[in-house]
């Protein structure tokens, strides 16, 4: 059982609860199910599932790279058990991406987010290279080869 893995705060916790358990005539805690439901009771706040909501409603990709900022997005939706269609999905990710990378999605055709991912792969700038880059300014600009964004390439401040 899991609970041989227990150690120091956990383990006197848990001889605590099967000791009450017993005193109360209730059957033992003998399945994972039941376990996890005690553990959650005891150690996970009542806000907890509320905060990865806002926080997934919130998520944006900000410096982080496109797969980090989606792998972060599937981490959070699968803490909170939500249930949606790929649609619904894509356009949650779609609204957190950064806008110079909105942009060039924009012109890619796909379907699911497998597809997305093969076609953006190495057409979208590195987070390291937007957070060194001024977007409004280079927004203004002619298109860059190597970022992507609107600014002539010579003038790319990513390079620099």
């Amino acid at each position: 059982m899991a609970s041989l893995e227990f150690e120091g705060y956990a383990n006197v916790w848990w001889e605590e609860v099967n000791k009450k358990r017993a005193k109360e005539d209730l059957e033992p805690i003998d399945t994972w199910e039941e376990m996890q439901e005690v553990m959650h009771t005891r150690f996970v706040p009542t806000h907890h599932k509320r905060d990865l909501f806002n926080k997934l409603t919130q998520l944006k990709q900000s410096f982080k790279s496109v797969a980090e900022y989606y792998k972060e997005m599937h981490m959070t939706m699968m803490s909170v058990n939500v249930d949606e269609r790929e649609e619904q999905t894509m356009a949650r990710f779609l609204n957190g991406l950064n806008i110079p990378i909105k942009r060039i999605v924009e012109f890619l055709p796909y379907t699911n987010m497998v597809e997305f991912f093969i076609k953006l792969q190495g057409r979208a700038p590195s987070a390291r290279r937007l957070s060194k880059c001024k977007v409004q300014e280079l927004l203004r600009r002619n298109k860059c080869n190597e970022c992507f964004l609107k600014h002539k390439e010579y003038k790319c401040k990513c390079l620099q």
